[in-house]
């Protein structure tokens, strides 16, 4: 279905094949129309709508749902385990843009993954634009050949990715995170589960999310990504990043105070991991090495 401005509220359902192209090796016979899935978006003038409770995408294209321009997308039902199921052949939902405007996407809860495992970049989710808010408090997101969350777009703003919960899976991470940008908290991680044994990593930062910006004594310390609590587990770094001599450590990204209000809930909290109280600034020496798993925990600021 394609959505051009107004309002489309989805609680049933299959958009696609009835079939199971999951499980089906004979997907990219030309028996199947490679097809787009769901694709919406606002115009310049009337903002655009989404809420899917339930329901299934099921397509042999590359992309699920499509999310574009100046368009308000709901996923799921809050605080259940019950919403969409999202199939794709190369990424179950992406962000991307067309023109001005941004977007929001909250998902609650549903799955949303790939199923093509041959060649990379294969993704749950695929973060194409930085101007599209993304919170997820649910769901399960799996990458075939890539990543449960691919992010290739910097943050411009605080709390423009949040993640409360949700488990994420994928070949080369659970969530990859290619940018970062001079704000704090761009990506907050407040739970979840990320990566597997079979995954190369829990979460992936290929820019450093350290930066500072100016000269002393006027220069500014940004931590684009704040990591609170959570599950992360890969077969080569529980939390890694692009440097071999500059490796995630306890109290680089992970140990800092977060303030942020989802709804009705305030988040004041400071975060720490295997009970390490430090705080180490990025080129001092580090409290420790991230392992291949970690388990951070959260605890109020007093």
């Amino acid at each position: 279905f394609k959505l051009y401005g107004g309002t489309a509220n989805i609680s049933g359902g299959t958009f696609g094949y009835e079939g199971d192209l999951i499980n089906n090796s004979n997907w990219q016979s030309s028996n199947y129309d490679k097809g787009g899935g769901a694709f919406v978006m606002g115009t310049s003038t009337a903002r655009g709508t989404v809420k899917m409770t339930g329901g299934t995408i099921n397509i042999a294209g590359t992309t699920g749902l499509g999310v574009w321009n100046n368009v308000d997308v709901t996923l799921g039902i809050k605080d259940t385990k019950t919403g969409p199921t999202v199939n794709a052949e190369s990424t179950g939902i992406t962000a991307e843009s067309y023109g001005s405007g941004s977007s929001s996407i909250t998902i609650y809860s549903g799955t949303y993954q790939s199923y093509n495992n041959k060649g990379g970049g294969k993704n749950g989710i695929w973060y194409g634009e930085g101007k599209t808010t993304l919170k997820i408090h649910g769901g399960t997101f799996k990458g075939s050949s890539g990543s449960g969350l691919r992010m290739d777009a910097a943050t411009p703003n605080s709390h423009t990715v949040v993640i409360t919960s949700g488990t994420f899976n994928g070949t080369d991470a659970g969530l990859w995170y290619s940018k970062s940008a001079a704000v704090n908290d761009g990506l907050l991680i407040m739970d979840g589960t990320f990566g597997t044994v079979e995954g190369n990593y829990g979460v992936y930062l290929a820019d450093n999310p350290w930066s500072r910006v100016g000269w002393w004594p006027r220069e500014e310390e940004y931590n684009n990504v704040a990591i609170v609590e959570g599950t992360f587990t890969g077969r080569s770094k529980a939390i890694g990043d692009a440097s071999a001599d500059n490796q995630v450590k306890v109290g680089d990204v992970l140990t800092m105070h977060i303030d942020y209000t989802d709804g009705n809930t305030t988040y004041n909290h400071y975060g720490y991991a295997a009970g390490v109280n430090e705080s180490a600034d990025y080129d001092y020496t580090p409290v420790n090495n991230i392992g291949t798993s970690v388990t951070l925990t959260m605890r109020s600021k007093t």
